[in-house]
């Protein structure tokens, strides 16, 4: 059983809505109408279109501690939890932000502290533990993450607030626009004809912490290419190297199935550059998509932003974000497979990249927890290849077994796996099950027995090799150590090729020490 750090709470307020739900609802149809015409603040009367949130409350000292508030009301159940378990001195704060208190700064200059994110984010909570701020323009909120593995994995922390935060700042704008980047109307990320970026302000945060959690943070790459103060390399090599950085440091490579959130900005360079970084690494393959024409470019939280939208399609049947994009792909650019309405993918690795000025490049990957990392098997006997986060209930689990030569029984007279063997499949698909839930109480493994199967029915002769199959577990009774589960496996049509009823039993721990010394039990 390995280790993993998991993303258990999320909180979200942005253009698309206050609360994950309302967000979810909107950004799954590629709802854009969030985004609001910004007048009065570009010279000659010009406007532009701005990502504002309908954040109203002024009990806070700044417009993005009003943000941070409204981001995390719905994790402070969640971060209460941590404080009874861990205490609040091992709960750390860390914030990616760029603009910060700039706009309070034009109007009081002694009011600007990039810092200022976290520490009110700490004393909101009240916590005490470390409280750090990252900021390196719009790369900021996804170097949280790297920063935030690092506290837990070196025992500073045992749980960190990490996200990211940016607020409106009439600088800011005009500072894009100075550079004519500043798309007067709707941004067309890779369109034909795109003429820059919208802006937006937004925040979101998760409760990061080890071995908990459906979605883990499997990786993060960081690049720094300075080839430019502001532009990116034209090539794309920052970008292409934070992708593959991310890839290894996931134990993962471009042939590996990812669904890819661009950057996306909609500005010439920087979409000429992601799409043919994006083709080097992966080619045509991913499903992939840019938030920003719902959203707006948030700056220092658009990685926290875009990492939560990335969480919401993993938890929600893996339905992919569309790209809203009205008009057509730019022809010269590599050819992407941007993801449409009722586009799904296989549930796995989501992988999102932000760069920002200075070629500061950053890329992370989400994901279900591996089941390596959840059952209590050495890898090689570990037969589960995916989990589906979205379909964890507390009496439920969907997970996927992928046939290949290598896997674990095959036989190459069958060129299969004979489905005898289904009875492993679902037992493993039992044990992630029970194995998620008692890791979400911070709980141990524990050793459980297969006691035998009321029915069990397979359909097929062989599991067939280069085949994907699905098992569907349900817990159907339990009295606390006995349980009984129906379990189906169905091929890629649907087809149910293995179904049965399966019994267990978890012994209680002087159980298990009796059974280690040979007695009766």
């Amino acid at each position: 059983m390995g280790e993993y750090i998991g993303l258990t709470a999320m909180g979200i307020v942005c253009a698309l809505g206050n609360d994950a739900t309302t967000v979810w609802k909107r950004a799954q149809v590629g709802d854009v109408s969030g985004m609001k015409v910004l007048s009065g603040v570009l010279p000659a009367e010009q406007t532009t279109l701005f990502g504002s949130c309908d954040v109203k409350d002024q009990t806070f000292p700044s417009r993005v501690a009003q943000l941070i508030a409204a981001a995390v009301k719905d994790m402070t159940l969640e971060v209460e939890k941590l404080k009874e378990v861990y205490g609040a001195n091992r709960i750390g704060v860390v914030v990616g932000t760029s603009n910060s208190t700039m706009e309070e700064y034009t109007k009081a200059q002694d009011k600007i502290d990039m810092a200022t994110p976290a520490i009110f984010l700490r004393e909101y909570l009240n916590l005490s533990g470390p409280a750090l701020s990252v900021s390196t323009a719009c790369s900021s909120s996804v170097k949280v993450f790297a920063t935030a593995r690092k506290l837990i994995n070196s025992g500073v922390c045992d749980a960190v607030v990490a996200g990211g935060a940016d607020s409106f700042s009439r600088v800011v704008v005009n500072g894009f626009d100075a550079l004519e980047v500043v798309n007067r109307n709707l941004t067309t990320p890779m369109g034909e004809g795109r003429e820059g970026i919208n802006l937006g302000e937004g925040a979101a945060f998760f409760t990061l912490e080890k071995n908990r959690g459906a979605i883990a943070l499997l990786g993060i790459g960081e690049s720094s290419d300075a080839y430019h103060l502001t532009a990116p390399h034209p090539e794309g090599n920052g970008a292409e190297a934070s992708m593959r950085l991310a890839l290894a440091d996931a134990s993962l490579d471009s042939k590996d199935k990812v669904y890819l959130n661009l950057h996306g900005t909609g500005t010439i360079q920087n979409d000429r550059m992601e799409s043919m970084a994006v083709w080097r690494v992966f080619g045509d393959g991913p499903l992939c998509s840019s938030s920003k024409p719902m959203i707006g470019h948030g700056l220092g939280a658009a990685g926290a932003l875009e990492t939560a939208l990335c969480y919401l399609m993993l938890i929600n049947g893996n339905k992919a974000l569309p790209h809203p994009l009205a008009g057509n792909v730019d022809a010269e650019l590599p050819k992407l497979r941007l993801a449409k309405v009722d586009d799904v993918f296989h549930p796995g690795p989501v992988l999102s990249n932000s760069f920002a000025f200075g070629g500061s490049n950053a890329s992370i990957i989400i994901g279900p927890a591996r089941p390596c990392d959840i059952l209590p098997h050495d890898p090689p006997m570990v037969l589960l290849s995916a989990i589906d986060p979205s379909s964890l209930t507390e009496e439920s689990l969907t997970a996927f077994v992928e046939i290949t030569k290598d896997s674990p029984f095959f036989d190459e007279s069958l060129c299969g796996v004979p489905s005898v063997f289904a009875l492993e499949y679902m037992a493993q698909t039992m044990a992630a099950l029970v194995g998620l839930k008692r890791r979400n109480m911070r709980l141990g493994p524990r050793i459980g027995f297969v006691l035998g199967t009321r029915s069990i029915k397979t359909y097929i002769e062989k599991i067939e090799n280069a085949r994907r199959y699905r098992v569907d577990v349900k817990l159907d009774f339990t009295d606390g150590s006995f349980a009984s589960f129906d379990v189906k496996i169905t091929d890629s049509l649907d087809n149910v090729v293995a179904e049965g009823r399966l019994n267990a039993f978890e012994p209680e721990s002087e159980d298990v020490q009796n059974f280690k010394e040979g007695a009766n039990v």
